[in-house]
């Protein structure tokens, strides 16, 4: 791949996004024992306020120790823009990474990295629009939720190297890029690791909101300093849509950079201006005043006022007189909304329960529906997603081998992982499950326990199934119940099962879906191999 693949020379001309004549330079690097070096990140920000160069320096006095293989060393220099683009020609070439310190080049090992297109970062509404949520790029390398608009081009690793690394030699890591004051918050954007990540800030442009919301709509005041003889001009697009449908879209071929103002509104709108010489992105931002558009959003009253003087309501407990402060939150004024998209909100939180019952998001059991809930379960674990399908694990502190046969050993897919932990001192402390152990002893249940499971799973060699249990001193008792499916490349998807396999569907009783997979599937596995020991060990498959 040639240097002009991603269009480098657009980005980096002088005026095209900005006046750049140097750029920062910071490096984060692995140094082994034969002092070998790998690149861990590298960051490099092309702005106008870069305007003198500075030599390479290191930004700790030697390097850190990481692991018994690994030292960290951490670097910052300012350069001409001629100088990177020999750098960056030379890393697309070789796959190093080279820099000069006192007359002594410096290279730097990229851990298997490919070019990608450049990607414009647009901003969020500062107000929290319709999610607050930000973009996890901007927040993570430079702990903003709103600025963003400039361009973004990386050299993005495979971390052939670097996925060997421990979490605690990444944890160690991440320590001391905080301690040398650097923002990149690789922690929370771990798929950055190993990259070369270049920003190209925006700054010919300059929009100024003055009213933001869903009562006073929309208004920027936008400027510019682009004053070169060839300008043609920006394109100002404004795109607004509800519920599937666009109401407006709007182009401006010959904008003259004035006053960007809209009406109150309930839609979502983005607002993008282009270059109409280069074709570069100056400005973009989503404005989401969706009402109901998903399941958290929120409808806030234009004006908060607090009453001074709050109430209080009393309640005796244990003959204790507790006072509850109550609220003195209203909202003076009117809510302003348009009857249509109401009406659209109401159908369209219809049909996401539907959609939920539908792929089994979320289901109900009257008594007597035991039969129902298992087949429900086998039907989750044997979804649309069954192709994409690696692991399936159960944490149910009475699961017991009746339950595995019942459920997981049904997967359709071959060569599945099967985890599942039960806890034995709750099977056995209660009088229904301790019918079913047929033991009185937690030595006499794992010799029951894998003598049942040999003898039906005998004749199959594709299930690598290992059932555990917390047991003694290794991993912390639990009580609620999870089916976690984990995938290839799908995201990991939790389902919470409101009562225990054995007994699901016996009472009223829910399966639903978990909104955070991650922190679930990660207690699981903290808890996996904290009883990953002889003693916890109930079966193992032979293909295990």
């Amino acid at each position: 791949m040639n240097v002009d693949s991603f269009e480098l020379e657009d980005v980096i001309s002088y005026g095209n996004l900005g006046y750049y004549n140097y750029c920062e330079v910071i490096q984060i690097v692995l140094i082994g024992k034969a002092g070998d070096t790998i690149n861990y990140f590298t960051h490099v920000d092309f702005s106008n306020k870069h305007q003198i160069e500075k030599q390479f320096n290191f930004l700790s006095k030697k390097p850190i120790s990481i692991n018994d293989d690994f030292r960290l060393a951490l670097s910052h220099m300012v350069i001409p823009i001629n100088n990177f683009v020999d750098i960056y020609t030379s890393a697309i070439q070789t796959g190093i990474w080279g820099v000069i310190h006192f007359d002594k080049k410096i290279e730097v090992s990229l851990d298997d990295v490919f070019p990608t297109e450049k990607k414009y970062v647009p901003s969020n509404d500062p107000t929290g629009g319709q999610y607050g949520l930000n973009i996890p790029l901007e927040e993570a390398l430079y702990g903003s939720n709103f600025i963003g608009n400039y361009y973004i081009h990386e050299l993005f690793s495979k971390k052939t190297i670097l996925s060997k690394l421990d979490k605690k030699s990444h944890s160690k890591i991440h320590e001391n890029i905080k301690k040398h004051k650097l923002n990149f918050n690789l922690e929370k954007l771990s798929d950055r690791i190993g990259n070369v990540v270049c920003k190209f800030n925006s700054e010919i442009l300059h929009v100024i909101p003055k009213k933001l919301g869903p009562l006073n709509g929309i208004e920027l005041q936008v400027s510019t300093d682009k004053c070169l003889d060839n300008f043609d001009g920006f394109r100002l697009v404004i795109l607004q849509e509800h519920d599937g449908l666009i109401y407006r879209n709007s182009i401006v071929d010959n904008y003259k950079c004035d006053l960007i103002s809209l009406d109150p509104n309930q839609v979502k709108t983005r607002i993008t201006i282009i270059d109409n010489t280069t074709g570069l992105i100056h400005f973009s931002e989503v404005f989401d005043y969706t009402q109901y558009s998903n399941y958290h959003s929120q409808v806030t009253p234009p004006v908060i006022v607090s009453q001074g003087h709050l109430k209080k309501r009393k309640v005796i407990i244990n003959e204790e007189v507790i006072d509850v402060e109550l609220s003195g939150v209203s909202f003076l004024g009117d809510i302003f909304y348009f009857v249509e998209m109401e009406e659209a909100n109401t159908r369209r939180q219809i049909h996401e329960d539907i959609y939920f019952k539908q792929e089994k998001y979320f289901m109900s059991y009257l008594p007597g529906q035991h039969d129902v809930a298992i087949q429900d379960i086998k039907e989750i674990i044997n979804s649309k997603l069954l192709w994409d399908l690696k692991e399936v694990c159960v944490i149910d502190p009475y699961l017991s081998s009746r339950e595995i046969l019942q459920t997981v050993v049904h997967v359709k897919k071959s060569d599945v992982i099967i985890k599942c932990l039960c806890d034995y001192s709750a099977l056995h402390g209660n009088p229904e499950t301790k019918k079913i152990s047929l033991a009185d002893t937690y030595e006499n249940y794992k010799s029951s326990t894998n003598r049942i499971l040999s003898d039906a799973l005998s004749v199959t060699d594709d299930l690598n199934l290992e059932y555990r249990s917390v047991y003694s001193n290794h991993g912390a008792k639990f009580h609620d119940r999870f089916l976690i499916l984990k995938y290839e490349l799908n995201k990991t998807r939790v389902w919470s099962l409101g009562a225990s396999i054995n007994s699901i569907g016996d009472k009223h009783s829910i399966i639903q879906i978990v909104e955070a997979p991650e922190e679930i599937s990660t207690l699981f596995d903290e808890t996996w191999e904290a009883t990953n020991n002889d003693e916890c060990l109930l079966y193992k498959s032979k293909s295990n």
